[in-house]
C-alpha cells in the first residue's frame, strides 16, 4: 500500500484486517467499498496488538495466542496490501505489543517481558532481545510502544521503564519519570514528519 490506502486490523481473535484504497471512510456503500478485508486466517487467537507503515512494507505486531505477526510488501502481486505473510519473527510464541520504523528500512517491534525485536534489512529478518526494566536490574517487564525521533533516536515505553536507543536497538538505557510505583506507559509519539507513527 502506498500513498492513499490505509490498512485497519480489528483486535478480534479473528484478526482480521480491512484495506481502504479509496480515501473514504464510508461502510462498504460505494462500488468497489470503501473497506475491504484483506486478511482472515479463521480460528482464533489472532488478536493484532499494532501496525506500521514504511520503505513500501507493512509490518504487524500481534498479541493473540497464535502470535500471528504479519508483513506486506507495498509491490506483493502488485496488489497493495492485500497479500501477507507470516513474520519471519526471532522468538517462539512472543507477544508483540508495538512496532515502527525509521523509514530507511530499520523496524523495531516490542512486547511483553522486555522483548525487543529488530531489523535492519526492511522487516526481512529480525533479532531478538530482551530489556531489563529501570527498577531493579533483574526484572523484564511488558513494553508496549517504540517510536522513532527521525534523527537517530527510538524510544519505547512500558510498565515502568522507558527505553532510548540511539544505535537502532543493538543496546538500550532504561528510564523512568515517574517516582509512583507501578506505572505503565502505553504509547508513546514524536511530532515529525514522515515516520510511522
Amino acid at each position: 500500500a502506498g500513498e492513499g490506502a490505509w490498512i485497519m486490523a480489528v483486535n478480534t481473535t479473528k484478526g482480521e484486517m480491512f484495506l481502504n484504497n479509496s480515501g473514504g471512510f464510508g461502510k462498504n456503500d460505494y462500488d468497489p467499498p470503501d473497506w475491504e478485508e484483506v486478511f482472515d486466517a479463521g480460528g482464533t487467537g489472532r488478536e493484532k496488538s499494532n501496525i506500521a507503515y514504511g520503505n513500501n512494507k507493512w509490518v504487524v505486531a500481534a498479541n493473540g495466542s497464535n502470535k500471528d505477526h504479519l508483513v506486506s510488501d507495498d509491490t506483493e502481486g502488485g496488489r497493495r496490501g492485500f497479500e501477507w505473510s507470516t513474520l519471519s519473527n526471532p522468538g517462539t510464541n512472543r507477544t508483540m505489543n508495538g512496532v515502527a520504523t525509521d523509514m530507511s528500512g530499520n523496524w523495531i517491534m516490542v512486547g511483553d517481558a522486555g522483548y525487543i525485536w529488530t531489523s535492519g534489512d526492511n522487516a526481512s529478518s529480525w533479532a531478538e532481545a530482551q530489556q531489563v526494566a529501570v527498577d531493579g536490574g533483574t526484572s523484564y517487564k511488558a513494553i508496549e510502544d517504540v517510536a522513532y525521533d527521525n534523527n537517530g533516536t527510538w524510544l519505547a515505553a512500558g510498565a515502568a521503564s522507558f527505553y532510548v536507543s540511539t544505535n537502532n536497538g543493538s543496546s538500550w538505557t532504561a528510564f523512568d519519570i515517574s517516582t509512583a510505583n507501578n506505572v505503565t506507559y502505553n504509547g508513546v509519539a514524536f511530532n515529525v514528519v514522515n515516520t510511522s507513527q
